[in-house]
């Protein structure tokens, strides 16, 4: 079955469930603002022409809004298609055993140092074995297809880094993914050790049986993938996907019951897709773990693209690999962005005649409030 707007639907039918002070308050915020989206609550614009006048709500701009969000990694991509240079570019995504998933999910304070921990390890290599510095941009994400709390690092690295000592450029280096995986594996068991001695982890175990787990997972195998593309483009597409999106497609929600919700996800092991069913409240449940903090950032920079070095070094860079710097795109009208993403133009009215904008319809309700 096919649903207008089936995560609004659902959040509606939910909402004595999740609007309510026990749930997380970055996660009230943002279900709030997608309940908003595109109603007077936020307010319009009103455009009109001789023949038509048109309202045009405004967004919410909220991460767990599926709209709201492509279009923000949309803007993001053109920004990063020109500001970083041309070449082969690595994609290494960093997991950790289903083990620990539990462990970050009750203790979220530890989720933003794996962003670090991933760039730290690519660097320390690079570093380690040729004396390059790289560029590293990492999209921290927490969500499977099934919507379990799944922590792990998706990166997008040059293949060739900058020698530190004569200012030379390497167009490759290997990447080897068991060295990564000791590194990686290593700081992430530091963490989690550090905050058990400290007495800051939320466990069911005792201290002695955390010590057994974690000693048992240094000797595990840990799953680093490397991946290597020669187009920037694709890695953008690909890993940008995770920059600002909800968990959940709304195209692969299939089935709105009175109680359950049935979406699609592709089962790796058997390799086709496969339906799952979770009540409403435990659908709700799932998607809202997933939602960041509120001001925490969902794509990090280091090496060389940390904002200020590349601010610094851009120009000198460029004529390095022999490419010329491009401008900065600035960001889109709301009308062009829909003409050049979906090729349509929103102030055209029936008859084909330009709109103007006529005036503005205040918020009819308190934004970003919570009870």
């Amino acid at each position: 079955m096919t649903y207008c707007d089936p995560l609004k639907e659902i959040l509606s039918r939910t909402r004595p469930h999740w609007d309510r002070e026990e749930t997380r308050p970055s996660a009230r915020r943002a279900f709030r603002k997608v309940m908003q989206c595109r109603t007077l609550a936020l307010g319009a614009e009103v455009y009109a022409s001789e023949n038509e006048e048109r309202r045009v709500h405004h967004t919410c701009k909220s991460p767990a809004c599926s709209s709201c969000g492509n279009k923000t990694t949309i803007d993001w991509r053109r920004d990063r298609e020109a500001a970083l240079p041309d070449g082969p570019y690595k994609g290494i995504t960093f997991t950790m055993p289903e083990l620990l998933w539990s462990f970050f999910c009750d203790n979220r304070f530890m989720v933003p140092a794996l962003s670090a921990f991933a760039a730290n390890a690519i660097q320390t290599l690079a570093a380690a074995r040729q004396g390059l510095e790289v560029g590293i941009i990492t999209f921290p994400q927490t969500f499977n297809g099934r919507l379990e709390f799944n922590p792990h690092v998706h990166t997008m690295v040059m293949a060739g880094g900058l020698h530190t000592s004569s200012g030379s450029w390497r167009s490759r280096f290997y990447y080897d993914g068991d060295r990564l995986m000791r590194l990686w594996r290593g700081a992430v068991i530091q963490l989690l050790r550090a905050a058990l001695r400290a007495g800051l982890l939320r466990i069911d175990l005792t201290v002695g049986q955390m010590e057994d787990v974690l000693v048992h997972l240094e000797r595990c195998w840990w799953s680093v993938k490397v991946q290597s593309s020669e187009s920037k483009d694709h890695r953008l597409r690909y890993d940008g996907r995770y920059l600002r999106r909800p968990p959940i497609a709304q195209r692969r929600i299939t089935n709105i019951g009175a109680q359950s919700v049935t979406f699609l996800t592709k089962d790796k092991k058997l390799g086709f897709w496969v339906e799952v069913e979770y009540s409403l409240q435990e659908f709700v449940d799932r998607w809202a773990q997933h939602i960041s903090e509120h001001y925490q950032h969902g794509v990090r920079y280091f090496g060389l693209f940390a904002s200020r070095k590349l601010g610094q070094i851009s120009a000198a860079l460029f004529a390095t690999l022999g490419q010329k710097p491009r401008p900065r795109p600035g960001r889109l009208a709301w009308a062009d962005s829909i003409k050049q993403d979906f090729d349509r133009d929103p102030l055209l009215d029936r008859e084909g005649r330009r709109m103007i904008w006529v005036r503005r319809i205040a918020p009819q309700a308190p934004v970003n409030q919570l009870a």
